[in-house]
């Protein structure tokens, strides 16, 4: 066995004491980048969390003003159908009026209230699709403003 003189004792347990030192150091820095890894990982959690509430919101908000705008456009075609009712039954009194001041065979007035009211009728369905058009492209256009910024 080889023995250590006197100077070399403490010489060995200082640098058994360094060693440890720099291991409970390395340990120690190893820890707390460990803990700011983690914590820029639950802010970034946080923030993608935050986004997507943010998200779910905006396209809610879109479903809300298309139904709103949806019982708008309900509300104006069911006006504009009992216009066109309003001016068929017009249309037909004229008619009937004319029709018994005219000379017999005389049927003009029935036609042109005949062709007054089928027009209308087109005019109320072709404003209808025109209606439904309009409903999707504000509903694309809110949702493209809203959630593909």
């Amino acid at each position: 066995m080889m023995r250590l003189r006197g100077g070399a004792v403490p010489l060995v347990a200082a640098l058994a004491m360094l060693a440890g030192a720099y291991g409970w150091g390395w340990s120690q820095g190893a820890a707390r980048v460990e803990a700011r890894v983690a914590a820029e990982r639950a802010a970034e959690v946080a923030s993608a969390r935050a986004r997507e509430r943010a998200l779910v919101q905006a396209v809610d908000q879109v479903a809300r003003d298309a139904d709103e705008r949806e019982a708008e456009l309900r509300a104006a075609a069911a006006g504009a159908a009992a216009d066109l009712v309003r001016l068929q039954r017009a249309i037909v009194s004229a008619g009937g009026a004319a029709t018994a001041a005219a000379a017999p065979g005389a049927d003009a007035p029935a036609v042109a209230a005949g062709f007054l009211g089928e027009c209308a009728a087109q005019l109320v369905e072709v404003a209808e699709r025109a209606d439904g058009y309009a409903r999707q492209l504000i509903g694309l256009q809110a949702y493209v403003e809203r959630v593909c910024r």
